[in-house]
Formats: structure tokens, sequence, C-alpha cells
């Protein structure tokens, strides 16, 4: 949630966490859009979970121009990711239902 033109100091914490302005933007610039931020040479997302965004069947994270939406779901059926930040190597859980059968998400 990065504000245009503001840096992550200077936002409100709440909207660091849950505004979702800056997703959309990325969405709508597709994959080789301008810099959604470009105060940042990289963003890193969570809290918006990528099979839920209606645009992506993939449980991988999702890099569009300089953001990469890294949350694939493990609160509900996707898989827990982790990516190295300086080689951007990621490593992902089995799907969380095969992990934990009959639990239910979240």
């Amino acid at each position: 949630g990065v504000l245009p033109n503001k840096m992550a100091a200077d936002c409100d914490p709440h909207d660091l966490m849950w505004n979702r302005r800056m997703i959309i933007d990325t969405i709508r610039g597709g994959p080789d859009g301008d810099m959604v931020r470009p105060q940042y040479d990289n963003v890193f997302c969570g809290h918006t979970p990528t099979i839920l965004l209606k645009v992506y069947t993939s449980t991988d994270p999702v890099h569009m121009s300089n953001v990469w939406m890294l949350d694939t779901g493990a609160g509900y059926d996707g898989k827990l990711s982790v990516m190295d930040y300086e080689t951007k190597e990621v490593w992902q859980s089995d799907p969380v239902p095969e992990l934990y059968p009959g639990m239910r998400a979240r």
C-alpha cells in the first residue's frame, strides 16, 4: 500500500497493510508497465493472495513492473512462499490442504 509519490515511512501504517491501490495500478499497467512506485527498485507485497485477484490462476508469486506479489494463498488453499530478495529465488510449500488435511482454511 505504498502511496504514489510517498516514501513508506511517510504512509499511514494501516494503508501500508491494507490499501490495495498499488496492486490495482500494477495489474492495470501489465508486466512491462512503468515502475508503479519509482522511488523503489522493488516493492514486496503480502496480504493480498494472488489466487484471489481473479486474473491469475497460479499459486506462484506474481512479478509485474517493480512489484512482487508474494502472498500465494497459504491462508486458503494455496502455498506458503518465501523469496530471497537478492536473488529472487522462490521456495514454496506443498499446497496447505495437503499439509493439513481436514483443516479449514484461515
